[in-house]
């Protein structure tokens, strides 16, 4: 199993709150549940004290066993104290720090009693006080962290190592850390994936990110962020997403003639998420089109929306009717120039016909997320040309030429 423990906090209303700490900690949640991180994620109450959050933590942690994966995530102001960081949460008093804020040695503690055999600490936390005027500044401490939290069986990611000022971005709504890990897992993830083996690992990860910062403060040299490193001893190699080398894909034959893939999306109300192998074909949907006779006797159900093509003098000229073309009419082929309407009658039919032992299921058109995920490996949308041109260049169809588009 993989568990994730995530917090965030924009602080105390009087000591300069964040703006964007506790949307960070929300992000992540989304993030590490995804089906590409595929975590177990527990975060604490809108009214949790302190003291109810460590022993969730402690909780979680003494869940682990030797096989599992624990990370733990805080997102908000941080305030060293006689040595100690302390973590500041949402009605933290600076003079009752220990009853009222988190000491960074509650991760330390919950990590002592956790028998998983990777473990991470990511900090994107600042340094609060008097030393910090600017409201949204985010620091590290006024010691390099590595002085307090010492290496055991544990890594810790952290977003500066010494006084450094990490701020909030505004074109980001939140902080630079934060957004680029997700970022890594999501839309820059084969960027990021340099071993091309389908895994991030924190190597690759930590190497991307300080290169981020990098080109950030090369661009930015007024509003420069510090570079994110990891301290500890890592035995073995830390995987921070899910090895999808261990995914068997699974193949249902479905009665409309496709081949469905199961998705390695976790299950919604025990139901899981599937697309079709190939795109449907002519012969699949001349199917449907015979079903519906009596409503479309003469079968301009079938490709009512004819497609118009260009001439030799660039002007759109038709109707193009595909099934009339040899390029276009073999049975295995992608049935083409079908509208929105048509394709969501399809599905319809579809569910219609599906056979007792498969219901209660649903097939429709599948989402920007579902589509996004089978295609690009993420649920989350990108206008980055560079993940498209990372991926497979083949068309997947059941035909065995190549269709004319």
């Amino acid at each position: 199993m993989r568990y994730a423990f995530v917090m965030g906090s924009n602080g105390p209303e009087n000591l300069s709150p964040l703006k964007y700490a506790k949307y960070d900690a929300e992000r992540m949640k989304v993030c590490l549940e995804g089906p590409r991180c595929a975590y177990e994620v527990i975060s604490p109450a809108k009214n949790d004290n302190p003291f109810d959050i460590r022993q969730s933590l402690i909780d979680l942690a003494e869940r682990c066993t030797p096989n599992d994966t624990f990370i733990c995530y805080f997102a908000g102001h941080g305030i060293l104290d006689k040595g100690e960081l302390f973590l500041l949460w949402d009605e933290t008093d600076v003079n009752r720090l220990g009853t009222t804020s988190i000491p960074s040695s509650a991760f330390l503690e919950a990590f002592r009693f956790c028998k998983a055999h990777s473990l991470l600490l990511i900090l994107d936390c600042c340094h609060a006080g008097g030393a910090i005027s600017n409201r949204g500044l985010r620091s590290a401490l006024n010691e390099p962290v590595g002085e307090i939290i010492q290496p055991d069986n544990h890594l810790v990611l952290m977003a500066s190592d010494r006084l450094e000022r990490a701020r909030e971005i505004e074109e980001l709504r939140g902080g630079f850390l934060t957004n680029n890990i997700i970022s890594a897992v999501e839309e820059s993830f084969h960027e990021v994936d340099q071993s091309g083996d389908g895994k991030l690992s924190l190597q690759e990860l930590v190497s991307w990110l300080q290169n981020k910062a990098k080109r950030h403060n090369a661009t930015f040299p007024n509003m420069k962020v510090p570079y994110p490193y990891t301290f500890g001893q890592e035995r073995g190699e830390f995987i921070f997403t899910i090895n999808d080398s261990k995914w068997t894909p699974y193949e249902i034959p479905w009665h409309d003639g496709s081949m469905m893939v199961v998705l390695p999306i976790y299950p919604k109300n025990n139901k899981a998420f599937c697309i079709s192998k190939h795109p449907i074909t002519n012969e699949q949907y001349k199917r449907f089109v015979e079903s519906n006779s009596e409503k479309d006797p003469v079968g301009q159900h079938f490709y009512r929306s004819a497609m118009a093509v260009s001439g030799s003098d660039g002007e759109w000229k038709g109707p193009f009717y595909p099934w009339q073309s040899a390029d276009f009419n073999d049975h295995d082929k992608p049935v083409v120039c079908v509208s929105y309407q048509d394709a969501i009658e399809y599905s319809e039919w579809v569910t219609d016909c599906t056979p007792r032992q498969f219901s209660p299921t649903i097939t429709k058109l599948p989402s920007a997320k579902i589509w996004d995920f089978a295609a690009l490996e993420t649920e989350f949308r990108t206008s980055n040309p560079q993940t498209w041109l990372t991926q497979s260049k083949e068309i997947h169809q059941n035909s065995t030429s190549s269709a004319k588009y």
